[in-house]
This record gives structure tokens, C-alpha cells and sequence, in this order.
């Protein structure tokens, strides 16, 4: 394109936060609803899991097949299912009903979240097309806030199959706006591409999974922190919902620096290196040490520094498929390692906790902070080969 339509780009980043809203519709009235469904913890969890765990899944080849069938139109088909779903999930009166209608609104989160950004790739050009990327890498975090900021009260007014009937039933509004907005679908022909060596795609892959490592340390501080105040700080649980809240939000001033910073000629390899915030402000958070408005400014530099990143790898996609008709792919594959981090970190660094004490937790962000370093240049090291 000649110029980046910015409008367009921002109904694309709309429809990325109704989805992210999705994501995060069902925790704020855990309590209610398993409540009112007699539903075990188990099944709450995997009603609030199940919906990633399909990206976790399928992510790769959704990609591949939204090459051939059209962003635009796997857009649409986003919106259409989780509209569906979101409204089956408003009228569910069982917890295998509901896990099955989240699974559903998986499919549709994930054909959004794979064909969004390889929508703003086309409609972005030059030094914009960086920046909108990085604009795109807010919409979890913000999208998650909203429903965090105005699920309880919704459902404390309306109920929560109010508040279910109501997220679902936005994306059908979304669909209108998107019908008259996004341009149609180019040609077939001019979307398939060649099929790729599997040297060709290792960048990708590469990338992807720096992906997994690196942003699944965001997902695990916002998950952990809450207990962490209340446990080793004796913060008072609301209290430290607040200040979770407000933490995960760190990550969009992060995001934008970061989409700046790639204006003005900031790579990928720059970028990643400043993971390495995450670690070091980990530290203060997690070792009970100073003050708790310490811990928790520490923690909202985790997450600012966790935006960064997490921007920089989205706008970098474009660049390491080289061919657009993997561009689809590249999205899918950071979906799907992406989806399999947020599924994993939480379990795996609350055994850790479990086993060694909060103490070990900055050294597991460590591990993870150079493991997805280490991923991250050798996709730039391979892209530069290719």
C-alpha cells in the first residue's frame, strides 16, 4: 500500500479487544457462576482455559488455511462464532455445556487473533506498518482490563448471564462495521504463495516459540501476583486485585515505546535484549523486600518491559516470512506457542513456587527471559541466512 489506513487499522485493533474480552468474560464472575452451576474448581478453570487451549492446538493450521481462504473472511467467520457461542455460553446451565461453548468461542478467538494482524499487514506500508503491529500487541492486555474493570459490576447489575449475553453480543455489532469497512479479500491466486522449505519456515518457528518463553512471563506475573501479595505481603485481597489490574496495563506504554522506538529504525534484536528488565525487576517483586508499592512498581516493569517484546515479535512476523503468503502462518504459529506458554507457565512456576518458595520465581523469569533471548537471535540469525 502507498498509505496505511489508520481507521481501518483501528477497526481490525476493535475487534482484537472484543476478543481479548472474550478471554477474560468468565473470571470476574467466577464466584456467581460457580455458585449458581455447582461447579467445581476443575471445571471453572478449564472454563476459563479451554478457550485458549484450541489456539494452543490448532494455531499453526489455522494459519495455513486462512492463507488460502482470505483474512477478511476468516475475520468475519471469527465474530459469527463467537457471537454463537458467547450467546450459548449466556444460556448454558451446566459446566460441560459451558467448557464446550468456550471451546467454541476458541475457534473463533483464534481465526480473529491469526487473521487481525495479517489484515494490518495489508493495510499498513513502510515505517507505519511496525507501529500498527506494535499497537496490535496491546489488545490482550487492554481487552483483559476491560472485562476485569467492568465484569463484576456488569453482572452485579445485570447478572452474569447478562453480563455473558451482553460481551456476546458485540461481536454481531463488529461484524457490521467490519462488513463496511475492510476492503474484500485479494484473489486467491494472490494469496497462496509457494510451498516453503522447512529451513525457510525455521525463523518462524524460531520466533515463535521466543514468543512462548518471553510472553508467557507476562501472563504468569499477573496470575501469581494477587496470591503473592496476599501470602508474603499481607495485602488485603482486594487490595491486590486492584493493583494487578492496574500492573497488567504497564504493557501498552511498553507496547507503544516499543512501536516508536521500530519507527525510528529499532529491531528485533535491540528489543529482546530489553527482556532482560523483566528478570532484574522480578527480583524486587517476588522477594519480599522493601516496600510493597516497591514490589508492585517492580511488577509494572516487568509487564511494561514484557509489552515491549511482545510488540516487537508481532511487527517482526512480516519481515521473517518474507513470502505475505506466510504471513498467515507466522501469526498462527505465535498464536499457537504463544496460547501454549499461557497454558503452561501458570502450572508450571506454581509447582516451582510450590517446591522452592517464592524466592524461586525470579530465577525461573530468568530462565525463561534468556531461553527466549537465545530463540529470538537465532530467528533473526536465520532470517538473515534465508
Amino acid at each position: 500500500m502507498a498509505k496505511t489506513s489508520w481507521p481501518q487499522v483501528l477497526v481490525i485493533y476493535a475487534v482484537g479487544l472484543i476478543a481479548s474480552s472474550f478471554l477474560g468474560k468468565i473470571a470476574p464472575i467466577g464466584p456467581p457462576l460457580q455458585q449458581d452451576l455447582g461447579l467445581t474448581l476443575a471445571q471453572l478453570g478449564w472454563m476459563v482455559s479451554s478457550i485458549t487451549a484450541i489456539a494452543a492446538i490448532f494455531g499453526a493450521g489455522v494459519g495455513v488455511w486462512l492463507a488460502r481462504f482470505g483474512a477478511r473472511r476468516a475475520l468475519l467467520l471469527g465474530l459469527v462464532v463467537m457471537a454463537g457461542a458467547g450467546m450459548l455460553t449466556a444460556r448454558g446451565h451446566s459446566g460441560d455445556l459451558m467448557i464446550l461453548a468456550r471451546a467454541i468461542e476458541g475457534f473463533g478467538y483464534l481465526l480473529v487473533v491469526v487473521a487481525a494482524p495479517t489484515l494490518i499487514v495489508r493495510l499498513s506500508s513502510g515505517p507505519d506498518q511496525a507501529a500498527a503491529l506494535a499497537i496490535w500487541g496491546t489488545f490482550i492486555p487492554v481487552g483483559l482490563a476491560i472485562s476485569a474493570f467492568s465484569g463484576a459490576a456488569m453482572a452485579s447489575m445485570i447478572g452474569w448471564r447478562g453480563w455473558l449475553g451482553l460481551v456476546g453480543a458485540v461481536p454481531a455489532i463488529a461484524l457490521v462495521l467490519v462488513m463496511l469497512a475492510l476492503p474484500a479479500d485479494e484473489p486467491q491466486a494472490a494469496r497462496a504463495g509457494g510451498r516453503a522449505g522447512p529451513y525457510r519456515l525455521y525463523p518462524l518457528l524460531a520466533l515463535a516459540a521466543a514468543f512462548g518463553c518471553l510472553g508467557l512471563i507476562g501472563v504468569v506475573v499477573i496470575a501469581l501476583l494477587p496470591t503473592f501479595l496476599v501470602e508474603a505481603r499481607a495485602v488485603a485481597l482486594p487490595a491486590a486485585g486492584a493493583a494487578t489490574a492496574t500492573v497488567s496495563l504497564a504493557s501498552v506504554p511498553g507496547s507503544l515505546l516499543a512501536g516508536w522506538l521500530m519507527r525510528r529504525g529499532a529491531g528485533l534484536r535491540a528489543l529482546s535484549l530489553c527482556s532482560l528488565l523483566m528478570p532484574l525487576a522480578a527480583a524486587p517483586t517476588f522477594l519480599a523486600v522493601g516496600s510493597v508499592a516497591l514490589g508492585v512498581a517492580a511488577a509494572a516493569l516487568v509487564l511494561f518491559a514484557n509489552g515491549m517484546v511482545v510488540s516487537a515479535m508481532f511487527a517482526a512476523v512480516p519481515r521473517l516470512a518474507r513470502d505475505p503468503a506466510r504471513i498467515a502462518l507466522g501469526n498462527g504459529l505465535v498464536a499457537q506457542l504463544g496460547s501454549l506458554g499461557t497454558l503452561i507457565g501458570p502450572p508450571l512456576f506454581g509447582g516451582v513456587i510450590a517446591a522452592f518458595g517464592w524466592p524461586a520465581t525470579p530465577l525461573l523469569i530468568l530462565a525463561f527471559t534468556l531461553c527466549g533471548i537465545a530463540l529470538a537471535l537465532a530467528a533473526e540469525a536465520a532470517a538473515g541466512r534465508s
